[in-house]
């Protein structure tokens, strides 16, 4: 118990790290401490930067750290495989929001730093110089609930999440509460001062 309020603390100040950066296009990156970095937008290409991490640092600690306004829908698709593949536990720090929060329900336990920001809204692609939303039972829509599934959400919750999320087109960001959070399977990471 003691381990993990010990830990619990150092993924406490480690985020405080990433609430100081205003980083624009995500920076994915081993930090000092050995916890992986994901912060800023994410793009194209982030996921290849994640798996280089991955395979070149057998020994990293098992958390990644990340705070993003969201981003592209396929890379973070990809970079959510990834953290199902790795059994990586997922801390979100100061705001994840759209595409962000797949990583975030992906991770074998994901934290939630308090008062940080959690917004959903159904996924969309530009195509024809025009959004497109992806709609329930899409092929997005079961690609993630088979992230959620690995990460260790249980079917019925990963459902719910995802006709929450599915339902709220981007105009109409949907912000989760803690109750929901802690619903949903997130640990709420309290500063012990």
């Amino acid at each position: 118990m003691m381990k993990r309020i010990l830990h619990a603390g150092k993924l406490f100040l480690l985020s405080t790290m990433l609430l100081t950066s205003n980083a624009q296009a995500a920076e994915v990156v081993l930090g000092k401490d050995d916890y992986i970095n994901y912060h800023g937008v994410v793009e194209e290409g982030d996921s290849d930067k994640l798996i280089k991490i991955l395979q070149d640092n057998p020994y990293i600690r098992n958390t990644m750290l990340i705070k993003s306004e969201g981003g592209n829908v396929i890379d973070s698709i990809a970079s959510a495989n990834l953290i199902t593949a790795f059994k990586l536990n997922v801390a979100a720090i100061g705001e994840c929001l759209s595409a962000c929060t797949f990583l975030l329900f992906s991770g074998k336990q994901s934290y939630v730093a308090e008062g940080t920001k959690v917004g959903i809204h159904s996924p969309y692609y530009y195509a024809n110089a025009q959004y497109v939303y992806t709609d329930v039972g899409s092929p997005t829509y079961w690609k993630l609930y088979g992230m959620y599934l690995a990460g260790g959400m249980p079917s019925d919750k990963a459902i719910e999440l995802l006709n929450l999320t599915f339902e709220h087109k981007s105009l109409n960001m949907r912000f989760l509460t803690e109750q929901e959070l802690k619903y949903f399977g997130v640990k709420i990471l309290r500063d012990k001062k």
